[in-house]
């Protein structure tokens, strides 16, 4: 007799089955406890005025979450991401941001 194990792809289902209801109950758990705040995420094309804390920028393709915007000598900006990389922003150049919170508070700009 022999004991035949499933095969990856159903394996794979299997882990995906499981993971789904993980979820479902996470979500009912949440929702039961209250914490059913939704968090609104936009894409917006700003330029450098527009930047601010906590946008998430594609820089060569990676997202990097800005963590400090300075202005420089001539509207430029400088954004220090929260890995610690720097960016600096010309002021003509329009990039596109994601950000939470559905936006609309106040821009933090150190001079």
């Amino acid at each position: 007799m022999t004991d035949r194990s499933p095969d990856p792809e159903q394996r794979a289902a299997a882990r995906r089955e499981e993971l789904l209801a993980r979820l479902r109950e996470h979500n009912e758990w949440s929702l039961a406890r209250g914490a059913a705040t939704r968090r609104v995420t936009q894409s917006l094309e700003v330029t450098a005025d527009g930047i601010q804390c906590g946008d998430v920028v594609a820089v060569g393709g990676i997202p990097h979450r800005v963590a400090d915007v300075r202005e420089l000598q001539g509207r430029r900006k400088r954004l220090e991401f929260e890995n610690g990389n720097v960016y600096v922003l010309q002021p003509w150049v329009s990039i596109t941001v994601v950000r939470e919170g559905g936006g609309g508070g106040a821009v933090r700009t150190r001079h």
